[in-house]
Parts: structure tokens; sequence; C-alpha cells
């Protein structure tokens, strides 16, 4: 976020998540100035789960979805 990103991506840890921080927001010891759209899709291997992230006129719209 402090360098300037929209969405965060991350994995491994099989688990997930999606979320959406807003401005003002803490986030790791750090105040959020913008929207941070957060995902990590999960596990194609073990829980069968996927990410989408369709941006729409300038809007972010993260979604999980199961296999």
């Amino acid at each position: 976020a402090s360098l300037g990103a929209d969405i965060m991506l991350f994995g491994h840890t099989h688990e997930p998540m999606c979320c959406t921080y807003n401005e003002g927001d803490t986030v790791l010891d750090t105040k959020l100035t913008k929207k941070l759209c957060v995902m990590n899709p999960g596990s194609i291997g073990q829980g069968k789960t996927f990410g989408n992230i369709t941006v729409r006129n300038g809007v972010i719209l993260p979604s999980l979805a199961d296999l």
C-alpha cells in the first residue's frame, strides 16, 4: 500500500481470503491512504479454490470460487 498498490496477492497458506481495506484502515501497522484489495486464492490442490479479479469502470471486484 505504501508503494501505491491497489491489489495485494499472496498465496502458499492454503487458506483462501478476499477482503478490501478502506482508506484510513490500519493494516500491518500501516495506516492506508487509499483502498487496498487483499487476496489469497487458496489452493488448487487441496481446497480447490481460485480467485478472480475484475476491474470494471476503475472499480476492483475480487471474488473467490471453488473448482
